[in-house]
């Protein structure tokens, strides 16, 4: 008998029946998502280190706090190079949007940037009330809408 799993998040997120995801320790950042990401995209924490000039050991930090904040594997850390679990691979999808995103939001407000049209990005409720708070608040309050 396979696995039975239940919603999480934005229900999109599937994780195994008596996985819970807890709120009532610190929420992981962007950091911590990048970092997974890019063991994700090179195999290797190495590599994910380089990448992102962080020694092994605070790359394995950085996704066992993302583990330990979601109660599940992320990684299978028996296979070379690593590989993502299937929740992992799902929460990799997720993490790459959200990163993608902060980039865009970063592009828009680059030094001299001129700001026109329409900035659209999606992002899960509990990420967005935890990071973007002060960032949102600033941009409406520099850039009102007309």
């Amino acid at each position: 008998m396979g696995t039975q799993l239940t919603p999480c998040l934005d229900r999109r997120l599937q994780l195994p029946r008596g996985h819970q995801v807890a709120y009532d320790r610190p929420v992981m950042n962007l950091f911590d998502l990048e970092a997974f990401a890019s063991v994700v995209e090179t195999g290797s924490v190495v590599a994910a280190g380089a990448r992102l000039h962080l020694s092994q050991s605070a790359v394995t930090r950085r996704i066992q706090s993302v583990e330990n904040e979601l109660n599940i594997p992320l990684l299978h850390r028996d296979a070379r190079p690593l590989q993502p679990t299937k929740a992992g691979l799902e929460i990799y999808e997720h993490a790459r949007r959200v990163l993608s995103s902060m980039n865009d939001l970063k592009s828009a407000f680059a030094e001299g940037a001129e700001l026109s049209g329409e900035f659209r990005f999606g992002i899960t409720r509990e990420l967005g009330d935890l990071t973007l708070t002060y960032p949102i608040d600033r941009l409406q309050s520099e850039y009102p809408a007309p």
